[in-house]
C-alpha cells in the first residue's frame, strides 16, 4: 500500500505543473537570449534575472511532488534491515523532524516574502530593475505544500502502524 498517495496529490500535481512551467520558461528565455546574442552580440537584459528567479520557483514548487514520488535521496543501509514496524517508527521520526524544519522554514520565508513585497524588492540590471518579490512570496507556498505532504505521509504511516486503512 502506498502511504504517499492522498488527497494532497491534487495539490502536488498543481505544484508539479508550476515547476514544469518554470523549467520550460527558463529554456525558452535562455534559447531566445542565445539566438539574440548570436545575431547582435548583446544579451537580452532581464533574461538572466528571470531565469535566476524562475530557478527558485522551480525548486520550491518541486519539493512536495518529489517527496510524494519518493524522489528525494534515501539512505536505506540501516532501514532495509529493520522489520516493518521499526521502519515505520523510524520514518515517522524523520518525517516529524522534516515537518518541524519545513514548518519553521515556511514561517521564515513568509516573513521574508511579505517584507520583499512591502519594499517591492528587485534585482538591479544594466538598464532595468527586475522584480524578485513575487518569487520570494512563492517560496513559502512551496514549503507549505511540503508541510502538507509531510502531514499526509505522517497520517498514512500512523495508520499503517496502528493497522488501520490509510486516509485516501
Amino acid at each position: 500500500m502506498d502511504v504517499k498517495k492522498s488527497k494532497w496529490s491534487v495539490v502536488n500535481k498543481g505544484f508539479a505543473l508550476i515547476a514544469m512551467a518554470a523549467i520550460i520558461l527558463m529554456g525558452v528565455f535562455s534559447t531566445i537570449d542565445v539566438v539574440w546574442r548570436w545575431f547582435s552580440d548583446e544579451p537580452i537584459g532581464p533574461v538572466f534575472s528571470m531565469c535566476e528567479t524562475l530557478m527558485a520557483v522551480m525548486v520550491f514548487a518541486a519539493l512536495a511532488p518529489t517527496q510524494e514520488a519518493g524522489g528525494h535521496i534515501n539512505v536505506t543501509i540501516l532501514t532495509g534491515r529493520l522489520n516493518e514496524k521499526r521502519r515505520i517508527v523510524l520514518e515517522l521520526i524523520s518525517l516529524t523532524l522534516c515537518l518541524l524544519f519545513f514548518g519553521m522554514l515556511t514561517i521564515q520565508t513568509l516573513q521574508d516574502g511579505i517584507w520583499a513585497y512591502g519594499v517591492k524588492s528587485f534585482r538591479y540590471g544594466d538598464y532595468y530593475r527586475f522584480p524578485t518579490w513575487w518569487a520570494r512570496l512563492f517560496v513559502p507556498l512551496g514549503t507549505l505544500a511540503m508541510v502538507g505532504q509531510l502531514v499526509a505521509e505522517i497520517k498514512g504511516n500512523l495508520c499503517l502502524l496502528l493497522r488501520r486503512s490509510p486516509p485516501v
